[in-house]
């Protein structure tokens, strides 16, 4: 209980960088978003051992790259299309999805899409996934 109410007032009080595993089974990053938007970047890379959870508004036509997947955890990513839309993602070749079909973006502007994978030590599953979320 101890460790919940500090960890509490460490969010509130904006320490969100600390590292997880300093504090045990506690992930504080993970109820925090990380944002990135890809401004005049084409490739970016997303690091799941500094956050669970990214959203990611796409400006271009990005190329996506993952590391610091953490094995059998689900990880969550929104892709959010900018005021423009038809923004395309290229997908790592680390990312599996059912039935081998990568998934078409809703390219319309604002959309947003949302992800779940789980990593597996080699591959992130796509186990999730929700189109054109209002």
């Amino acid at each position: 209980m101890k460790k919940m109410i500090f960890l509490m007032i460490l969010l509130t009080m904006g320490f969100s960088q600390y590292p997880w595993d300093e504090w045990g089974d506690y992930r504080i990053l993970m109820i925090l978003p990380q944002d990135k938007n890809t401004g005049n970047e084409t490739e970016i890379t997303l690091d799941w051992s500094a956050s669970y959870f990214y959203r990611v508004i796409l400006n271009n036509d990005t190329e996506l790259a993952f590391k610091g997947g953490v094995i059998g955890e689900e990880l969550r990513l929104f892709l959010i299309q900018d005021t423009n839309g038809n923004r395309i993602v290229t997908w790592p070749a680390s990312c599996k999805f059912p039935g081998g079909m990568t998934p078409v973006l809703t390219t319309t502007a604002n959309a947003v899409d949302i992800f779940t994978f789980v990593y597996d030590g080699i591959y992130y599953y796509c186990i999730g996934y929700t189109a054109d979320v209002k």
